[in-house]
């Protein structure tokens, strides 16, 4: 079955942000601290954060992973569509698009979800059925590219075929469960060998073997 629509996680799966995330929570820690203890609100928290987030993201060179990247153009020329979801506000997310280096990248994007969109006690479930809907794409032709295990969870409820980041050198299949390494020079399955493992039904379901070892995108 063809994979009709790529999702990724705009956070450390497409942007890497730690930069822009440090500078936000020292922001929103130092307002939290200056103000009086009967004033302090939640609101006021993250609204220091995020003004922090999006001045620290202005202007910046934007780091890309370069495998997500590559995997969105291969998705792009199969004739995917994409999607791009976050737990951060629309003005974060879009001041990261705004730096981004590639011509038209909005357009590139059928749908973009932010926290903006979700109700009180929403999470990244909630994110991924809104994509689905926007897009009326079958859960069984998406394929989410998490970059946790929180996500990565919320796409296994719904059913989602889905990979995952994990801190290491080798991309690798751990029971039925797709982790691509998230080093720099680590190399990722081609979205053609992707959508190969989802016609064998072998994403998001386990597998009979432990651990089946490295893979490798194709030369």
């Amino acid at each position: 079955m063809s994979i009709e629509l790529l999702i990724v996680s705009a956070d450390h799966v497409l942007f890497q942000t730690k930069a822009q995330h440090a500078a936000g929570l020292a922001a929103a820690t130092r307002a939290r601290a200056e103000a009086a203890p009967a004033s302090a609100t939640g609101a006021d928290f993250n609204a220091a954060y995020q003004e922090a987030f999006v001045q620290a993201s202005t202007g910046a060179k934007l780091s890309v992973r370069r495998q997500t990247e590559q995997l969105m153009r291969e998705a792009e020329q199969a004739g995917a569509r994409l999607a791009i979801v976050t737990m951060m506000s629309s003005r974060m997310l879009s001041t990261l698009l705004d730096c981004y280096d590639q011509p038209a990248c909005t357009d590139r994007f059928t749908v973009t979800a932010t926290a903006d969109s979700l109700g009180r006690g929403d999470g990244p479930a909630d994110l991924l059925r809104l994509v689905l809907h926007a897009v009326d794409v079958p859960v069984d032709r998406a394929l989410f590219i998490a970059a946790n295990a929180g996500e990565a969870s919320a796409a296994a409820a719904l059913g989602m075929p889905l990979m995952r980041l994990h801190h290491g050198m080798a991309s690798r299949q751990d029971d039925g469960a797709i982790f691509l390494s998230d080093a720099p020079a680590a190399s990722w399955p081609s979205f053609d060998d992707i959508e190969m493992r989802s016609t064998q039904g072998a994403l998001g379901q386990p597998s009979r073997y432990k651990r089946l070892g490295t893979l490798t995108a194709p030369a």
